[in-house]
């Protein structure tokens, strides 16, 4: 799948050159107007997540004993096909969640590993597809800057925010392009949650705040690019988007990450993995130096939505 990173990295920055826009109101307005009706379901609320039941979670500040048992249990490399150890060690896992559903924050984080395990091992096959919801509450010094974002925001939404094509990775193909790409470590989730619902666990893993003042050059060096891997800004995607705006010189780009979160549909019989959906919220802070305006700066909010459904069809 083609990432979409850069290109929404693009109209982000966009909104530090909004020079050729304010020329030409005539065709901003026009596909403000095109895009208005489409796009109005994606009004989310990027703030809203945490989840509606009941549910057991634990206190990242708090020493959980039970933090090395669930490193114990996933230990197992996640890059390769798992080992024989690992399979026999993923079936007494599975039949004991099959008759009890983990309920702290290192035996839910165990139960995903494993599940995550059994797919990477079994190859099942998916189909894939994501979105980038650009948020509302844009900020910046320049008063003029902050003007004119609303209508750019808007044509924003009508370019990012529909599902793309759905890709479909078939069975037995490279699941590698699925993250998490490792196991999960239960001291990278602020809380984690399960719930029962017909023959499924419904799990959320909360991940911890993350600030990345400095662009990495690997996803793998952050914990967000670890687990979600999806919407995590690094230095090639931010050159992508410059490239394509043209003119650019980056001073600053910093990522401040917050309430973004992994949600999965596990068969609590099997221990497969039915549906993972990923949530990374970022607050993308840019100061960039722009031909004719000089240095500008932004905040904008955004975030990315990925979804891996049909899993084993």
């Amino acid at each position: 799948m083609k990432r979409i990173l850069a290109g929404v990295l693009g109209v982000c920055i966009l909104l530090l050159c909004t020079a050729c826009n304010r020329s030409n109101p005539t065709n901003a307005t026009e596909a403000v107007t095109t895009t208005d009706t489409a796009t109005t379901e994606t009004l989310i609320d990027l703030t809203a997540t945490e989840p509606t039941e009941t549910s057991t979670e634990d206190d990242l500040s708090t020493t959980e004993p039970e933090t090395a048992d669930a490193t114990a249990t996933t230990d197992t490399s996640a890059t390769t096909d798992a080992t024989a150890t690992t399979d026999a060690t993923a079936t007494t896992t599975i039949a004991a969640a099959a008759a009890k559903a983990p309920s702290t924050k290192a035996e839910i984080v165990a139960c995903f590993n494993t599940s995550m395990q059994k797919l990477r091992t079994e190859k099942p096959g998916y189909t894939t597809h994501e979105r980038t919801i650009i948020g509302e509450d844009i900020y910046s010094s320049k008063t003029w800057l902050k003007n004119v974002a609303p209508a750019i925001l808007r044509i924003a939404k009508g370019l990012f925010s529909k599902w793309t094509d759905a890709e479909v990775v078939a069975k037995g193909a490279s699941h590698s392009n699925m993250p998490p790409y490792v196991d999960v470590k239960p001291e990278w989730i602020k809380s984690a949650t399960c719930k029962e619902s017909g023959g499924n666990y419904q799990i959320r893993l909360n991940l911890v705040n993350e600030s990345v003042p400095v662009l990495p050059k690997d996803n793998q060096t952050t914990i967000h690019g670890k687990v979600l891997d999806r919407g995590v800004f690094n230095w090639e995607a931010v050159m992508d988007g410059v490239d394509q705006v043209g003119g650019i010189e980056i001073n600053t780009f910093a990522c401040d990450y917050s309430n973004s979160y992994l949600d999965a549909t596990i068969n609590k019989t099997t221990g497969a993995l039915v549906k993972v959906t990923t949530w990374t919220s970022c607050q993308a802070n840019v100061e960039a130096k722009v031909p004719i305006f000089g240095v500008l700066d932004a905040s904008v909010p955004m975030v990315n939505e990925t979804e891996y459904y049909d899993i084993g069809k």
